[in-house]
């Protein structure tokens, strides 16, 4: 049995992807900074958090946002406009991730530039 599916072709509950096209990723040629200012994450394992302190671009810390888990932090930022660029959301996303694993497995925590 075969139905479409938002140009999908169902058959027996495996999606069968047509006429979608392959494209393969590549490094940005630049890197923007948001204006909205820039993030340093610290977990903090003795409490079981992740810190994060967000900066203006003349070192002036504007907050600091707490939270036990990645997404509940990265929500709150998002949430919040303070960020104003997909690539840093996805930037943020990736490093709170990274720090919340460390504190679980217990690991040294270092935060990727840019």
């Amino acid at each position: 049995m075969e139905k479409m599916i938002s140009g999908r072709k169902e058959s027996l509950g495996v999606a069968e992807v047509t006429d979608a096209p392959v494209v393969q990723a590549k490094e940005p040629s630049r890197i923007q900074m948001d204006k909205a200012g820039y993030f340093v994450i610290l977990p903090l394992p003795e409490k079981v958090i992740i810190s994060v302190e967000h900066y203006s671009y003349d070192d002036r810390l504007m907050r600091t946002i707490e939270g036990k888990d990645a997404r509940s932090l990265y929500w709150m930022i998002i949430e919040n406009d303070w960020v104003t660029q997909l690539s840093h959301a996805a930037y943020l996303g990736r490093e709170l991730a990274k720090a919340e694993l460390s504190i679980k497995r217990g690991f040294k925590y270092i935060q990727d530039g840019a």
